[in-house]
């Protein structure tokens, strides 16, 4: 049997397409290894490749056997932590009195969770750029063209029936920006440069709402990633150095911003006594440890939504809130553990992003129901009255929950460019 004929058996064993063209090549390598080695020992070249080939052993059950291995997989433990903390979700809402309509998000949402799950994600990083560019010109003119001035804040667009939030929508962008970093990885400064420029553009429009505290949110993930993809060496940087300059600026442009906007008289005179009242010791010693008051001693869906901790704390006790807040640190580091156990170095990046808007929009919640955090727009992922929230925290765990699905069929460092020897694309293992 020869090796293309052999190679075609294997083929044809494996479902998935991805995953044949890799193995395929795979194989192929291996026999190419085998037969060079069997012609240093003195074989001619064709004695070589059948002796290589019929090492192999029969290709029928190398292909059922691999195709065992390299096929699409679910995380059914994750997809029922999800499922169960949505149930969770829909029965406080509706013990809060939520309307249909929120609940109907959530089931929608779910829907659309699983449609993502079934995408192959690795199309994102073929079309990274492309896809980022777009998005950042899609979020432009949505908030310059479409977004409702509502005192001064250009945060939601009316779509009827209903509002979509930027605010929300934003948070979209961090798995593409993980993709984006990975289509510039094996540049130099040059791409470097670009990946904080493209770190910068989203939160200079957040700014532009303004939001000062999702841009200070965002900046901070950009920046974990940015330092990731400089430690995994994706750039051909001085990786120490270049870490060090990262953090530094990071630390002192913004104190430096911050300082000069207080002491220039730049704020008006509330927001200079509500952060003067923060800092004060008096005021966080009573703060500390206690939670942030349910509003007017009742529950409100829209107006308490920020409190849902705080809700249920007062009506149901401290350990109602800890489960709550403990369930939804455990869906953190599941996300974080699906993606660093990832070989995928694309899907490592992207699960990274969305495990990080989970554990910032969750760490910002707490906080600012345990009082430690100036009140602010916060979002508590499945759990707050937010139609546009809910649907992007389901299209996050669809991409986590895609990246899981596809980790054996995808090799740990595509690229798009090179043909099968069965006709095709490939994605190759560098």
């Amino acid at each position: 049997m020869g090796k293309e004929e052999y190679l075609d058996i294997v083929r044809t064993q494996i479902r998935s397409e991805k995953a044949g063209n890799t193995v395929v090549e795979e194989i192929n390598a291996h026999m190419e290894d085998q037969t060079e080695a069997l012609e240093q020992e003195g074989m001619s070249r064709q004695k070589a490749e059948e002796t290589a080939v019929r090492e192999m052993g029969d290709p029928v059950e190398t292909g059922v056997a691999l195709d065992r291995i390299h096929r699409p997989r679910m995380e059914w433990r994750f997809v029922a932590l999800i499922l169960g903390l949505s149930l969770f979700s829909v029965v406080l809402q509706g013990i809060l009195g939520a309307r249909v309509m929120q609940v109907a998000f959530s089931l929608v949402g779910c829907g659309v969770m699983f449609l993502i799950c079934y995408m192959d994600y690795s199309v994102i990083g073929k079309y990274a750029r492309t896809i980022t560019v777009g998005f950042l010109l899609l979020f432009f003119v949505l908030e310059f063209f479409f977004a409702a001035n509502v005192n001064g804040a250009r945060q939601f667009i009316d779509a009827g029936f209903f509002n979509i939030s930027l605010w929300c929508l934003v948070f979209l962008y961090l798995p593409l920006y993980g993709a984006f970093l990975y289509s510039l990885r094996n540049g130099g400064y040059k791409n470097l440069a670009v990946g904080i420029v493209f770190a910068v553009l989203p939160v200079m429009m957040v700014l532009w709402m303004p939001s000062v505290s999702l841009a200070l949110c965002l900046a901070f993930v950009h920046l974990i990633m940015l330092s990731a993809a400089v430690r995994m060496n994706w750039f051909r940087v001085q990786r120490v150095g270049t870490l060090l300059v990262l953090w530094g600026a990071a630390v002192v442009l913004p104190v430096c911003i911050l300082a000069g906007v207080y002491f220039s008289n730049a704020l008006a005179g509330y927001q200079i006594n509500r952060l003067q009242n923060f800092f004060a010791l008096e005021d966080m010693a009573k703060r500390t440890f206690a939670l942030q008051y349910v509003p007017n001693g009742a529950f409100d869906l829209q107006s308490g939504t920020d409190y849902v901790i705080a809700y249920l704390v007062q009506y149901y006790g401290m350990f109602a809130g800890i489960v709550l807040v403990a369930l939804l640190v455990f869906l953190v580091f599941k996300i974080f553990r699906i993606s660093i156990n990832q070989k995928n170095q694309l899907g490592r990046m992207m699960g990274m992003g969305c495990g990080l808007v989970f554990g910032m929009q969750i760490l910002g919640y707490t906080l600012q129901n345990f009082g430690f955090m100036l009140a602010t727009s916060v979002y508590l992922p499945l759990f707050s009255a937010s139609g546009s929230g809910t649907m992007v925290s389901y299209c996050l765990l669809g991409v986590v929950l895609s990246i899981y699905r596809y980790q054996n069929v995808i090799p740990s460092a595509p690229h798009w460019k090179k043909k099968s020897l069965t006709g095709g694309t490939y994605a190759k293992e560098s």
